[in-house]
């Protein structure tokens, strides 16, 4: 009998240990400042401020630039970003892009746990790690990018 109790007694503490240890890994644990986060940060600061000036000027189309978004020195070089609004007759489709390695990709999927509309552009089509090939890009952009492209739908947007 007293086997059976301490028997039961390891099964209960082991699986409640596993259980805490499932939860611990799946937390969202920040990255390391040289793991690419500073530029990720900066390119979601970048896609954030394009999302914002579409907000705020609903019938925008076209390229964006970096003082109509507000962000002419903000302390990163976003030289290398790009933008484009293009429209049709149901939705407003923005893409955005930005020369980052794969490591700071995989910094600015991680920081937004892992947001789909960014991946990598391959020229005029786009993958991303989770979901594949995503397909045609509105327009082309840089091969290797980081690439984020979100379609709006609703009369605010066309």
């Amino acid at each position: 009998m007293p086997f059976i109790l301490l028997a039961m007694w390891l099964i209960v503490t082991v699986t409640s240990s596993m259980l805490s240890l499932h939860v611990v890994q799946n937390q969202n644990t920040p990255l390391s400042s040289g793991s690419g986060a500073a530029a990720a940060q900066a390119w979601l600061a970048y896609k954030a401020a394009l999302l914002k000036y579409l907000e705020d000027h609903p019938s925008a189309t076209g390229s964006i630039t970096l003082g109509q978004l507000g962000l002419g020195s903000n302390g990163f070089d976003l030289s290398s970003a790009g933008n484009q609004i293009v429209r049709n007759d149901q939705s407003v489709t923005i893409e955005a892009w930005m020369e980052l390695t794969s490591d700071q990709i995989a910094a600015a999927i991680h920081i937004t746990n892992g947001d789909m509309s960014i991946g990598t552009s391959l020229g005029d089509r786009w993958t991303t790690p989770s979901a594949g090939n995503m397909g045609l890009l509105p327009v082309s952009a840089p091969v290797g990018d980081a690439v984020s492209v979100v379609s709006l739908s609703g009369t605010g947007y066309r």
